[in-house]
Parts: structure tokens; C-alpha cells; sequence
């Protein structure tokens, strides 16, 4: 489970990324970054690089560094990670390893930033590998040596942190994909992008809930520009409670900035309270546990209600359809983490199936996240890091 690297970048840093179209950021405020500290704050430090490698990972070529990384999942109590990098001519070389702790390890591009931007790669691959079941996860009298450890949520907010921040320094034209190796095989994973989203059998449910998201925004947009802003200020008061931070935000803003900027605060405060957030915002804050997550969605239903009550612009029909899509995250957010450890704990004590890793797979891009598994079989006849697709 691999250790968050950074802050989320600025909204300059987002604009450089021409191309990638991920479904990320609009609304990763003040909040989300504040989030992010407190789970870089929770996570521990990695320790120094342990003797007992299997081997020296750099220089190797894609087939021989993975059949280490495989190697390494069975030998190392502790997880390794290395960065490969694809040539644009083809094929590639792995970077030197790095060794974790049982549960954490960090994969820095900003080590191997020189050589990879040298112009002579298109690809790298952050790579690590699973080599231990949580202690919560473990079945009793199973086979650990045969379990299967997909990414966890650390693993996405890493790779998605790395992808929406500055990216380590990595050139932008350099395509980044992610990598476990666990004891069965590889799970390729990556932010989905708008043509992930296009590909995948929900494109249709997607397209109606993103529909529904614009219609409810745009409609709280109209509704707190038109309002006076004697109502905004009891609205504001209302929806944000005396014991949150936000409430001590306020009160320091109200102070430095002008009334015309407080009202902007307000609003964007508004809009945030009553917005779930895109994937990012999501597995940060599953991250830190379903039950607080649960206690959000709550909180923005109440708040669509009050925010309802008080217009003429948010009609009752769009308020209970933009709810409904609001609970169906949290509805997702539970079938994620259900889905995800009874997966965990059947590669334990039975074969799993196609079906039983694409149930896998689905659930992570509940969350705009595409994932793929390869099994090491299967690898051998796949081109160096292809990565997760759908075609």
C-alpha cells in the first residue's frame, strides 16, 4: 500500500495538463487538501533500504525486472517499489528499487526525474508490490502464500495525487500508469480518463448522473447569485455548523477580505457543503473510514433540502433526483469495501475467478478509477507495462 507522495497541486499545475482529461479537481478545495495532510500526517515514515533484495532492479529490461518484482513479493516481508520506464522505440529499463515497510512503501519519480526526462521515454510505470495481508483481512487456515492484494485506497490517492499534482517534475507528455504486484499477478491502475468512462458498460449511468450533477449546480449557481445578502449570510449560518472549522475560516476571512469576496467565500462554501466530490475527493474521504463518509452524505442531503426550501430555482423533483445520486455514492463507497474484502479474503481459500476480478474491477471505477489484472501467465505475452484499458 504505497505512501501518498505530495500535496495536490495548484490550479495552475491542473491547467499544464493538457490532454489528460481525468475527472478530477474542480471542486478538491481548501477541504480536500486539508484531508491529505491529515492522512500524510497518519501514514509512517519508510524505513531504510533492507539487505535482503532479491536483486539489484536497475537497468533490468521489463520481463526480467518483473519476474524480480514477483520474486520480491515472496521473498520480502516488506514491500519494494521501482519505477520502469517504457522507451518511445520500444521495450525499457527498470530504476533501482526501494524497500518499504510491511505495510507502506514510496515510489519517487523525482529520484529518476533527470534520466526520465531525457527525452527518451513515453511511459513509467510506478511499481510496488503486495506481499502481506492486513491482519483484519486474514482468513483463518488460509493459504496466504496464494492471496491476492489489489490497490488500496493509499495506492489511488498516491497515484492520483501524483497525476493531478506537479507530477514529480515528469514531463506531461510522459504517460504515467501504476502498478501491484501482488502473489497471483499485476493490477495495472490508473485515474480514468473521459475515454475510460466512454468504454465502460456504465457510460450511459454516467452520463445521466453527470447530467443531473450539472442541472442541481447550475440551479444552486443561479439561485445564490440572485439572492440578497442578508439570506446568504442565514443560509451560510444554517448550513455550516458552530463546531465546523469552516465556521473559524469564516470568521478570519470575514476580517481580511472585502464584502464583495466574504459573499464569493460563502458561496463556494454553499456550493462545497452540498457537493459529494469527484473520485478524488471520494477516496480521500473513505479513506479515513465509511462512517464518516456516511455522516457527509447525510449532511449534504439535509443540506440540499434547506438549500430547496429556500428557492424557487431548485425545484422538488431535481432536489430528490440530485439526493438520489448523492446516496448512491456512499451506496457505492460500502459495495467498494464489501466487494474489495471478501476478494481479499476468498484468494485465500479458493481460486478466484474472471468474474471475481471483474466484479474487482468495476468497483473500482465506481470510483474513476480504472484497474486491470494480468496474471504473471498472461504477462509474459502482454508489450512492457501495457497497462489498464478497455477496449
Amino acid at each position: 500500500m504505497e505512501k501518498f507522495p505530495g500535496i495536490l497541486g495548484s490550479k495552475k499545475e491542473k491547467e499544464k495538463n493538457e490532454g489528460q482529461e481525468f475527472e478530477y479537481g474542480k471542486k478538491a478545495g481548501r477541504l480536500l487538501r486539508m484531508m491529505v495532510v491529515g492522512l500524510l500526517v497518519s501514514i509512517s515514515p519508510m524505513k531504510e533500504k533492507s539487505a535482503m533484495a532479491a536483486e539489484n532492479m536497475k537497468g533490468l529490461d521489463w520481463e526480467n525486472g518483473a519476474a524480480t518484482m514477483k520474486e520480491m513479493v515472496f521473498s520480502e516481508k516488506n514491500e519494494v517499489g521501482s519505477n520502469f520506464a517504457r522507451f518511445k522505440s520500444g521495450g525499457g529499463i527498470w530504476f533501482e528499487e526501494k524497500i518499504g515497510s510491511v505495510s507502506r512503501t514510496s515510489i519517487s519519480i523525482k529520484e529518476d526525474i533527470e534520466s526520465l526526462n531525457s527525452g527518451l521515454f513515453d511511459k513509467v510505470c510506478r511499481s510496488h508490490t503486495h506481499p502481506n495481508i492486513p491482519d483484519d483481512l486474514k482468513v483463518e487456515n488460509g493459504q496466504l502464500e496464494k492471496s491476492s492484494l489489489p490497490p488500496s485506497l493509499s495506492d489511488l490517492l498516491s497515484g492520483m495525487g501524483i497525476e493531478i499534482g506537479s507530477r514529480d517534475g515528469l514531463n506531461r507528455d510522459i504517460q504515467i500508469e501504476n502498478a501491484v504486484f501482488d502473489k497471483q499477478g499485476v493490477w495495472y491502475y490508473h485515474p480514468a480518463t473521459k475515454d475510460d468512462l466512454s468504454k465502460s458498460s456504465a457510460s450511459n449511468e454516467i452520463e445521466r448522473n453527470d447530467l443531473v450533477a450539472q442541472n442541481f449546480h447550475s440551479a444552486l449557481d443561479n439561485f445564490l447569485g440572485s439572492i440578497s445578502e442578508e439570506a446568504k449570510e442565514e443560509l451560510f449560518n444554517k448550513v455550516v455548523s458552530e463546531d465546523d472549522y469552516m465556521k473559524m475560516i469564516s470568521e478570519s476571512e470575514k476580517k481580511e477580505l472585502s464584502n464583495n469576496e466574504y459573499k464569493a467565500f460563502q458561496t463556494n462554501v454553499i456550493k462545497k457543503k452540498a457537493t459529494v466530490g469527484t473520485g478524488v475527493d471520494r477516496i480521500v474521504k473513505m479513506n479515513f473510514g465509511l462512517t464518516g463518509f456516511e455522516e457527509e452524505i447525510n449532511s449534504i442531503c439535509k443540506i440540499v433540502d434547506l438549500v430547496e426550501s429556500y428557492s424557487d430555482e431548485i425545484n422538488p423533483d431535481l432536489a430528490t433526483s440530485y439526493k438520489d445520486l448523492v446516496q448512491e455514492t456512499l451506496t457505492e463507497a460500502v459495495n467498494f469495501q464489501k466487494v474489495y474484502d471478501d476478494f481479499v479474503k476468498k484468494s485465500q481459500i479458493s481460486e478466484l475467478t474472471d468474474e471475481d476480478r471483474q466484479k474487482v474491477e468495476d468497483a473500482y471505477l465506481s470510483l474513476d478509477y480504472m484497474v486491470r489484472f494480468v496474471t504473471y501467465s498472461e504477462l509474459k505475452n502482454e508489450s512492457a507495462c501495457e497497462g489498464a484499458h478497455l477496449e
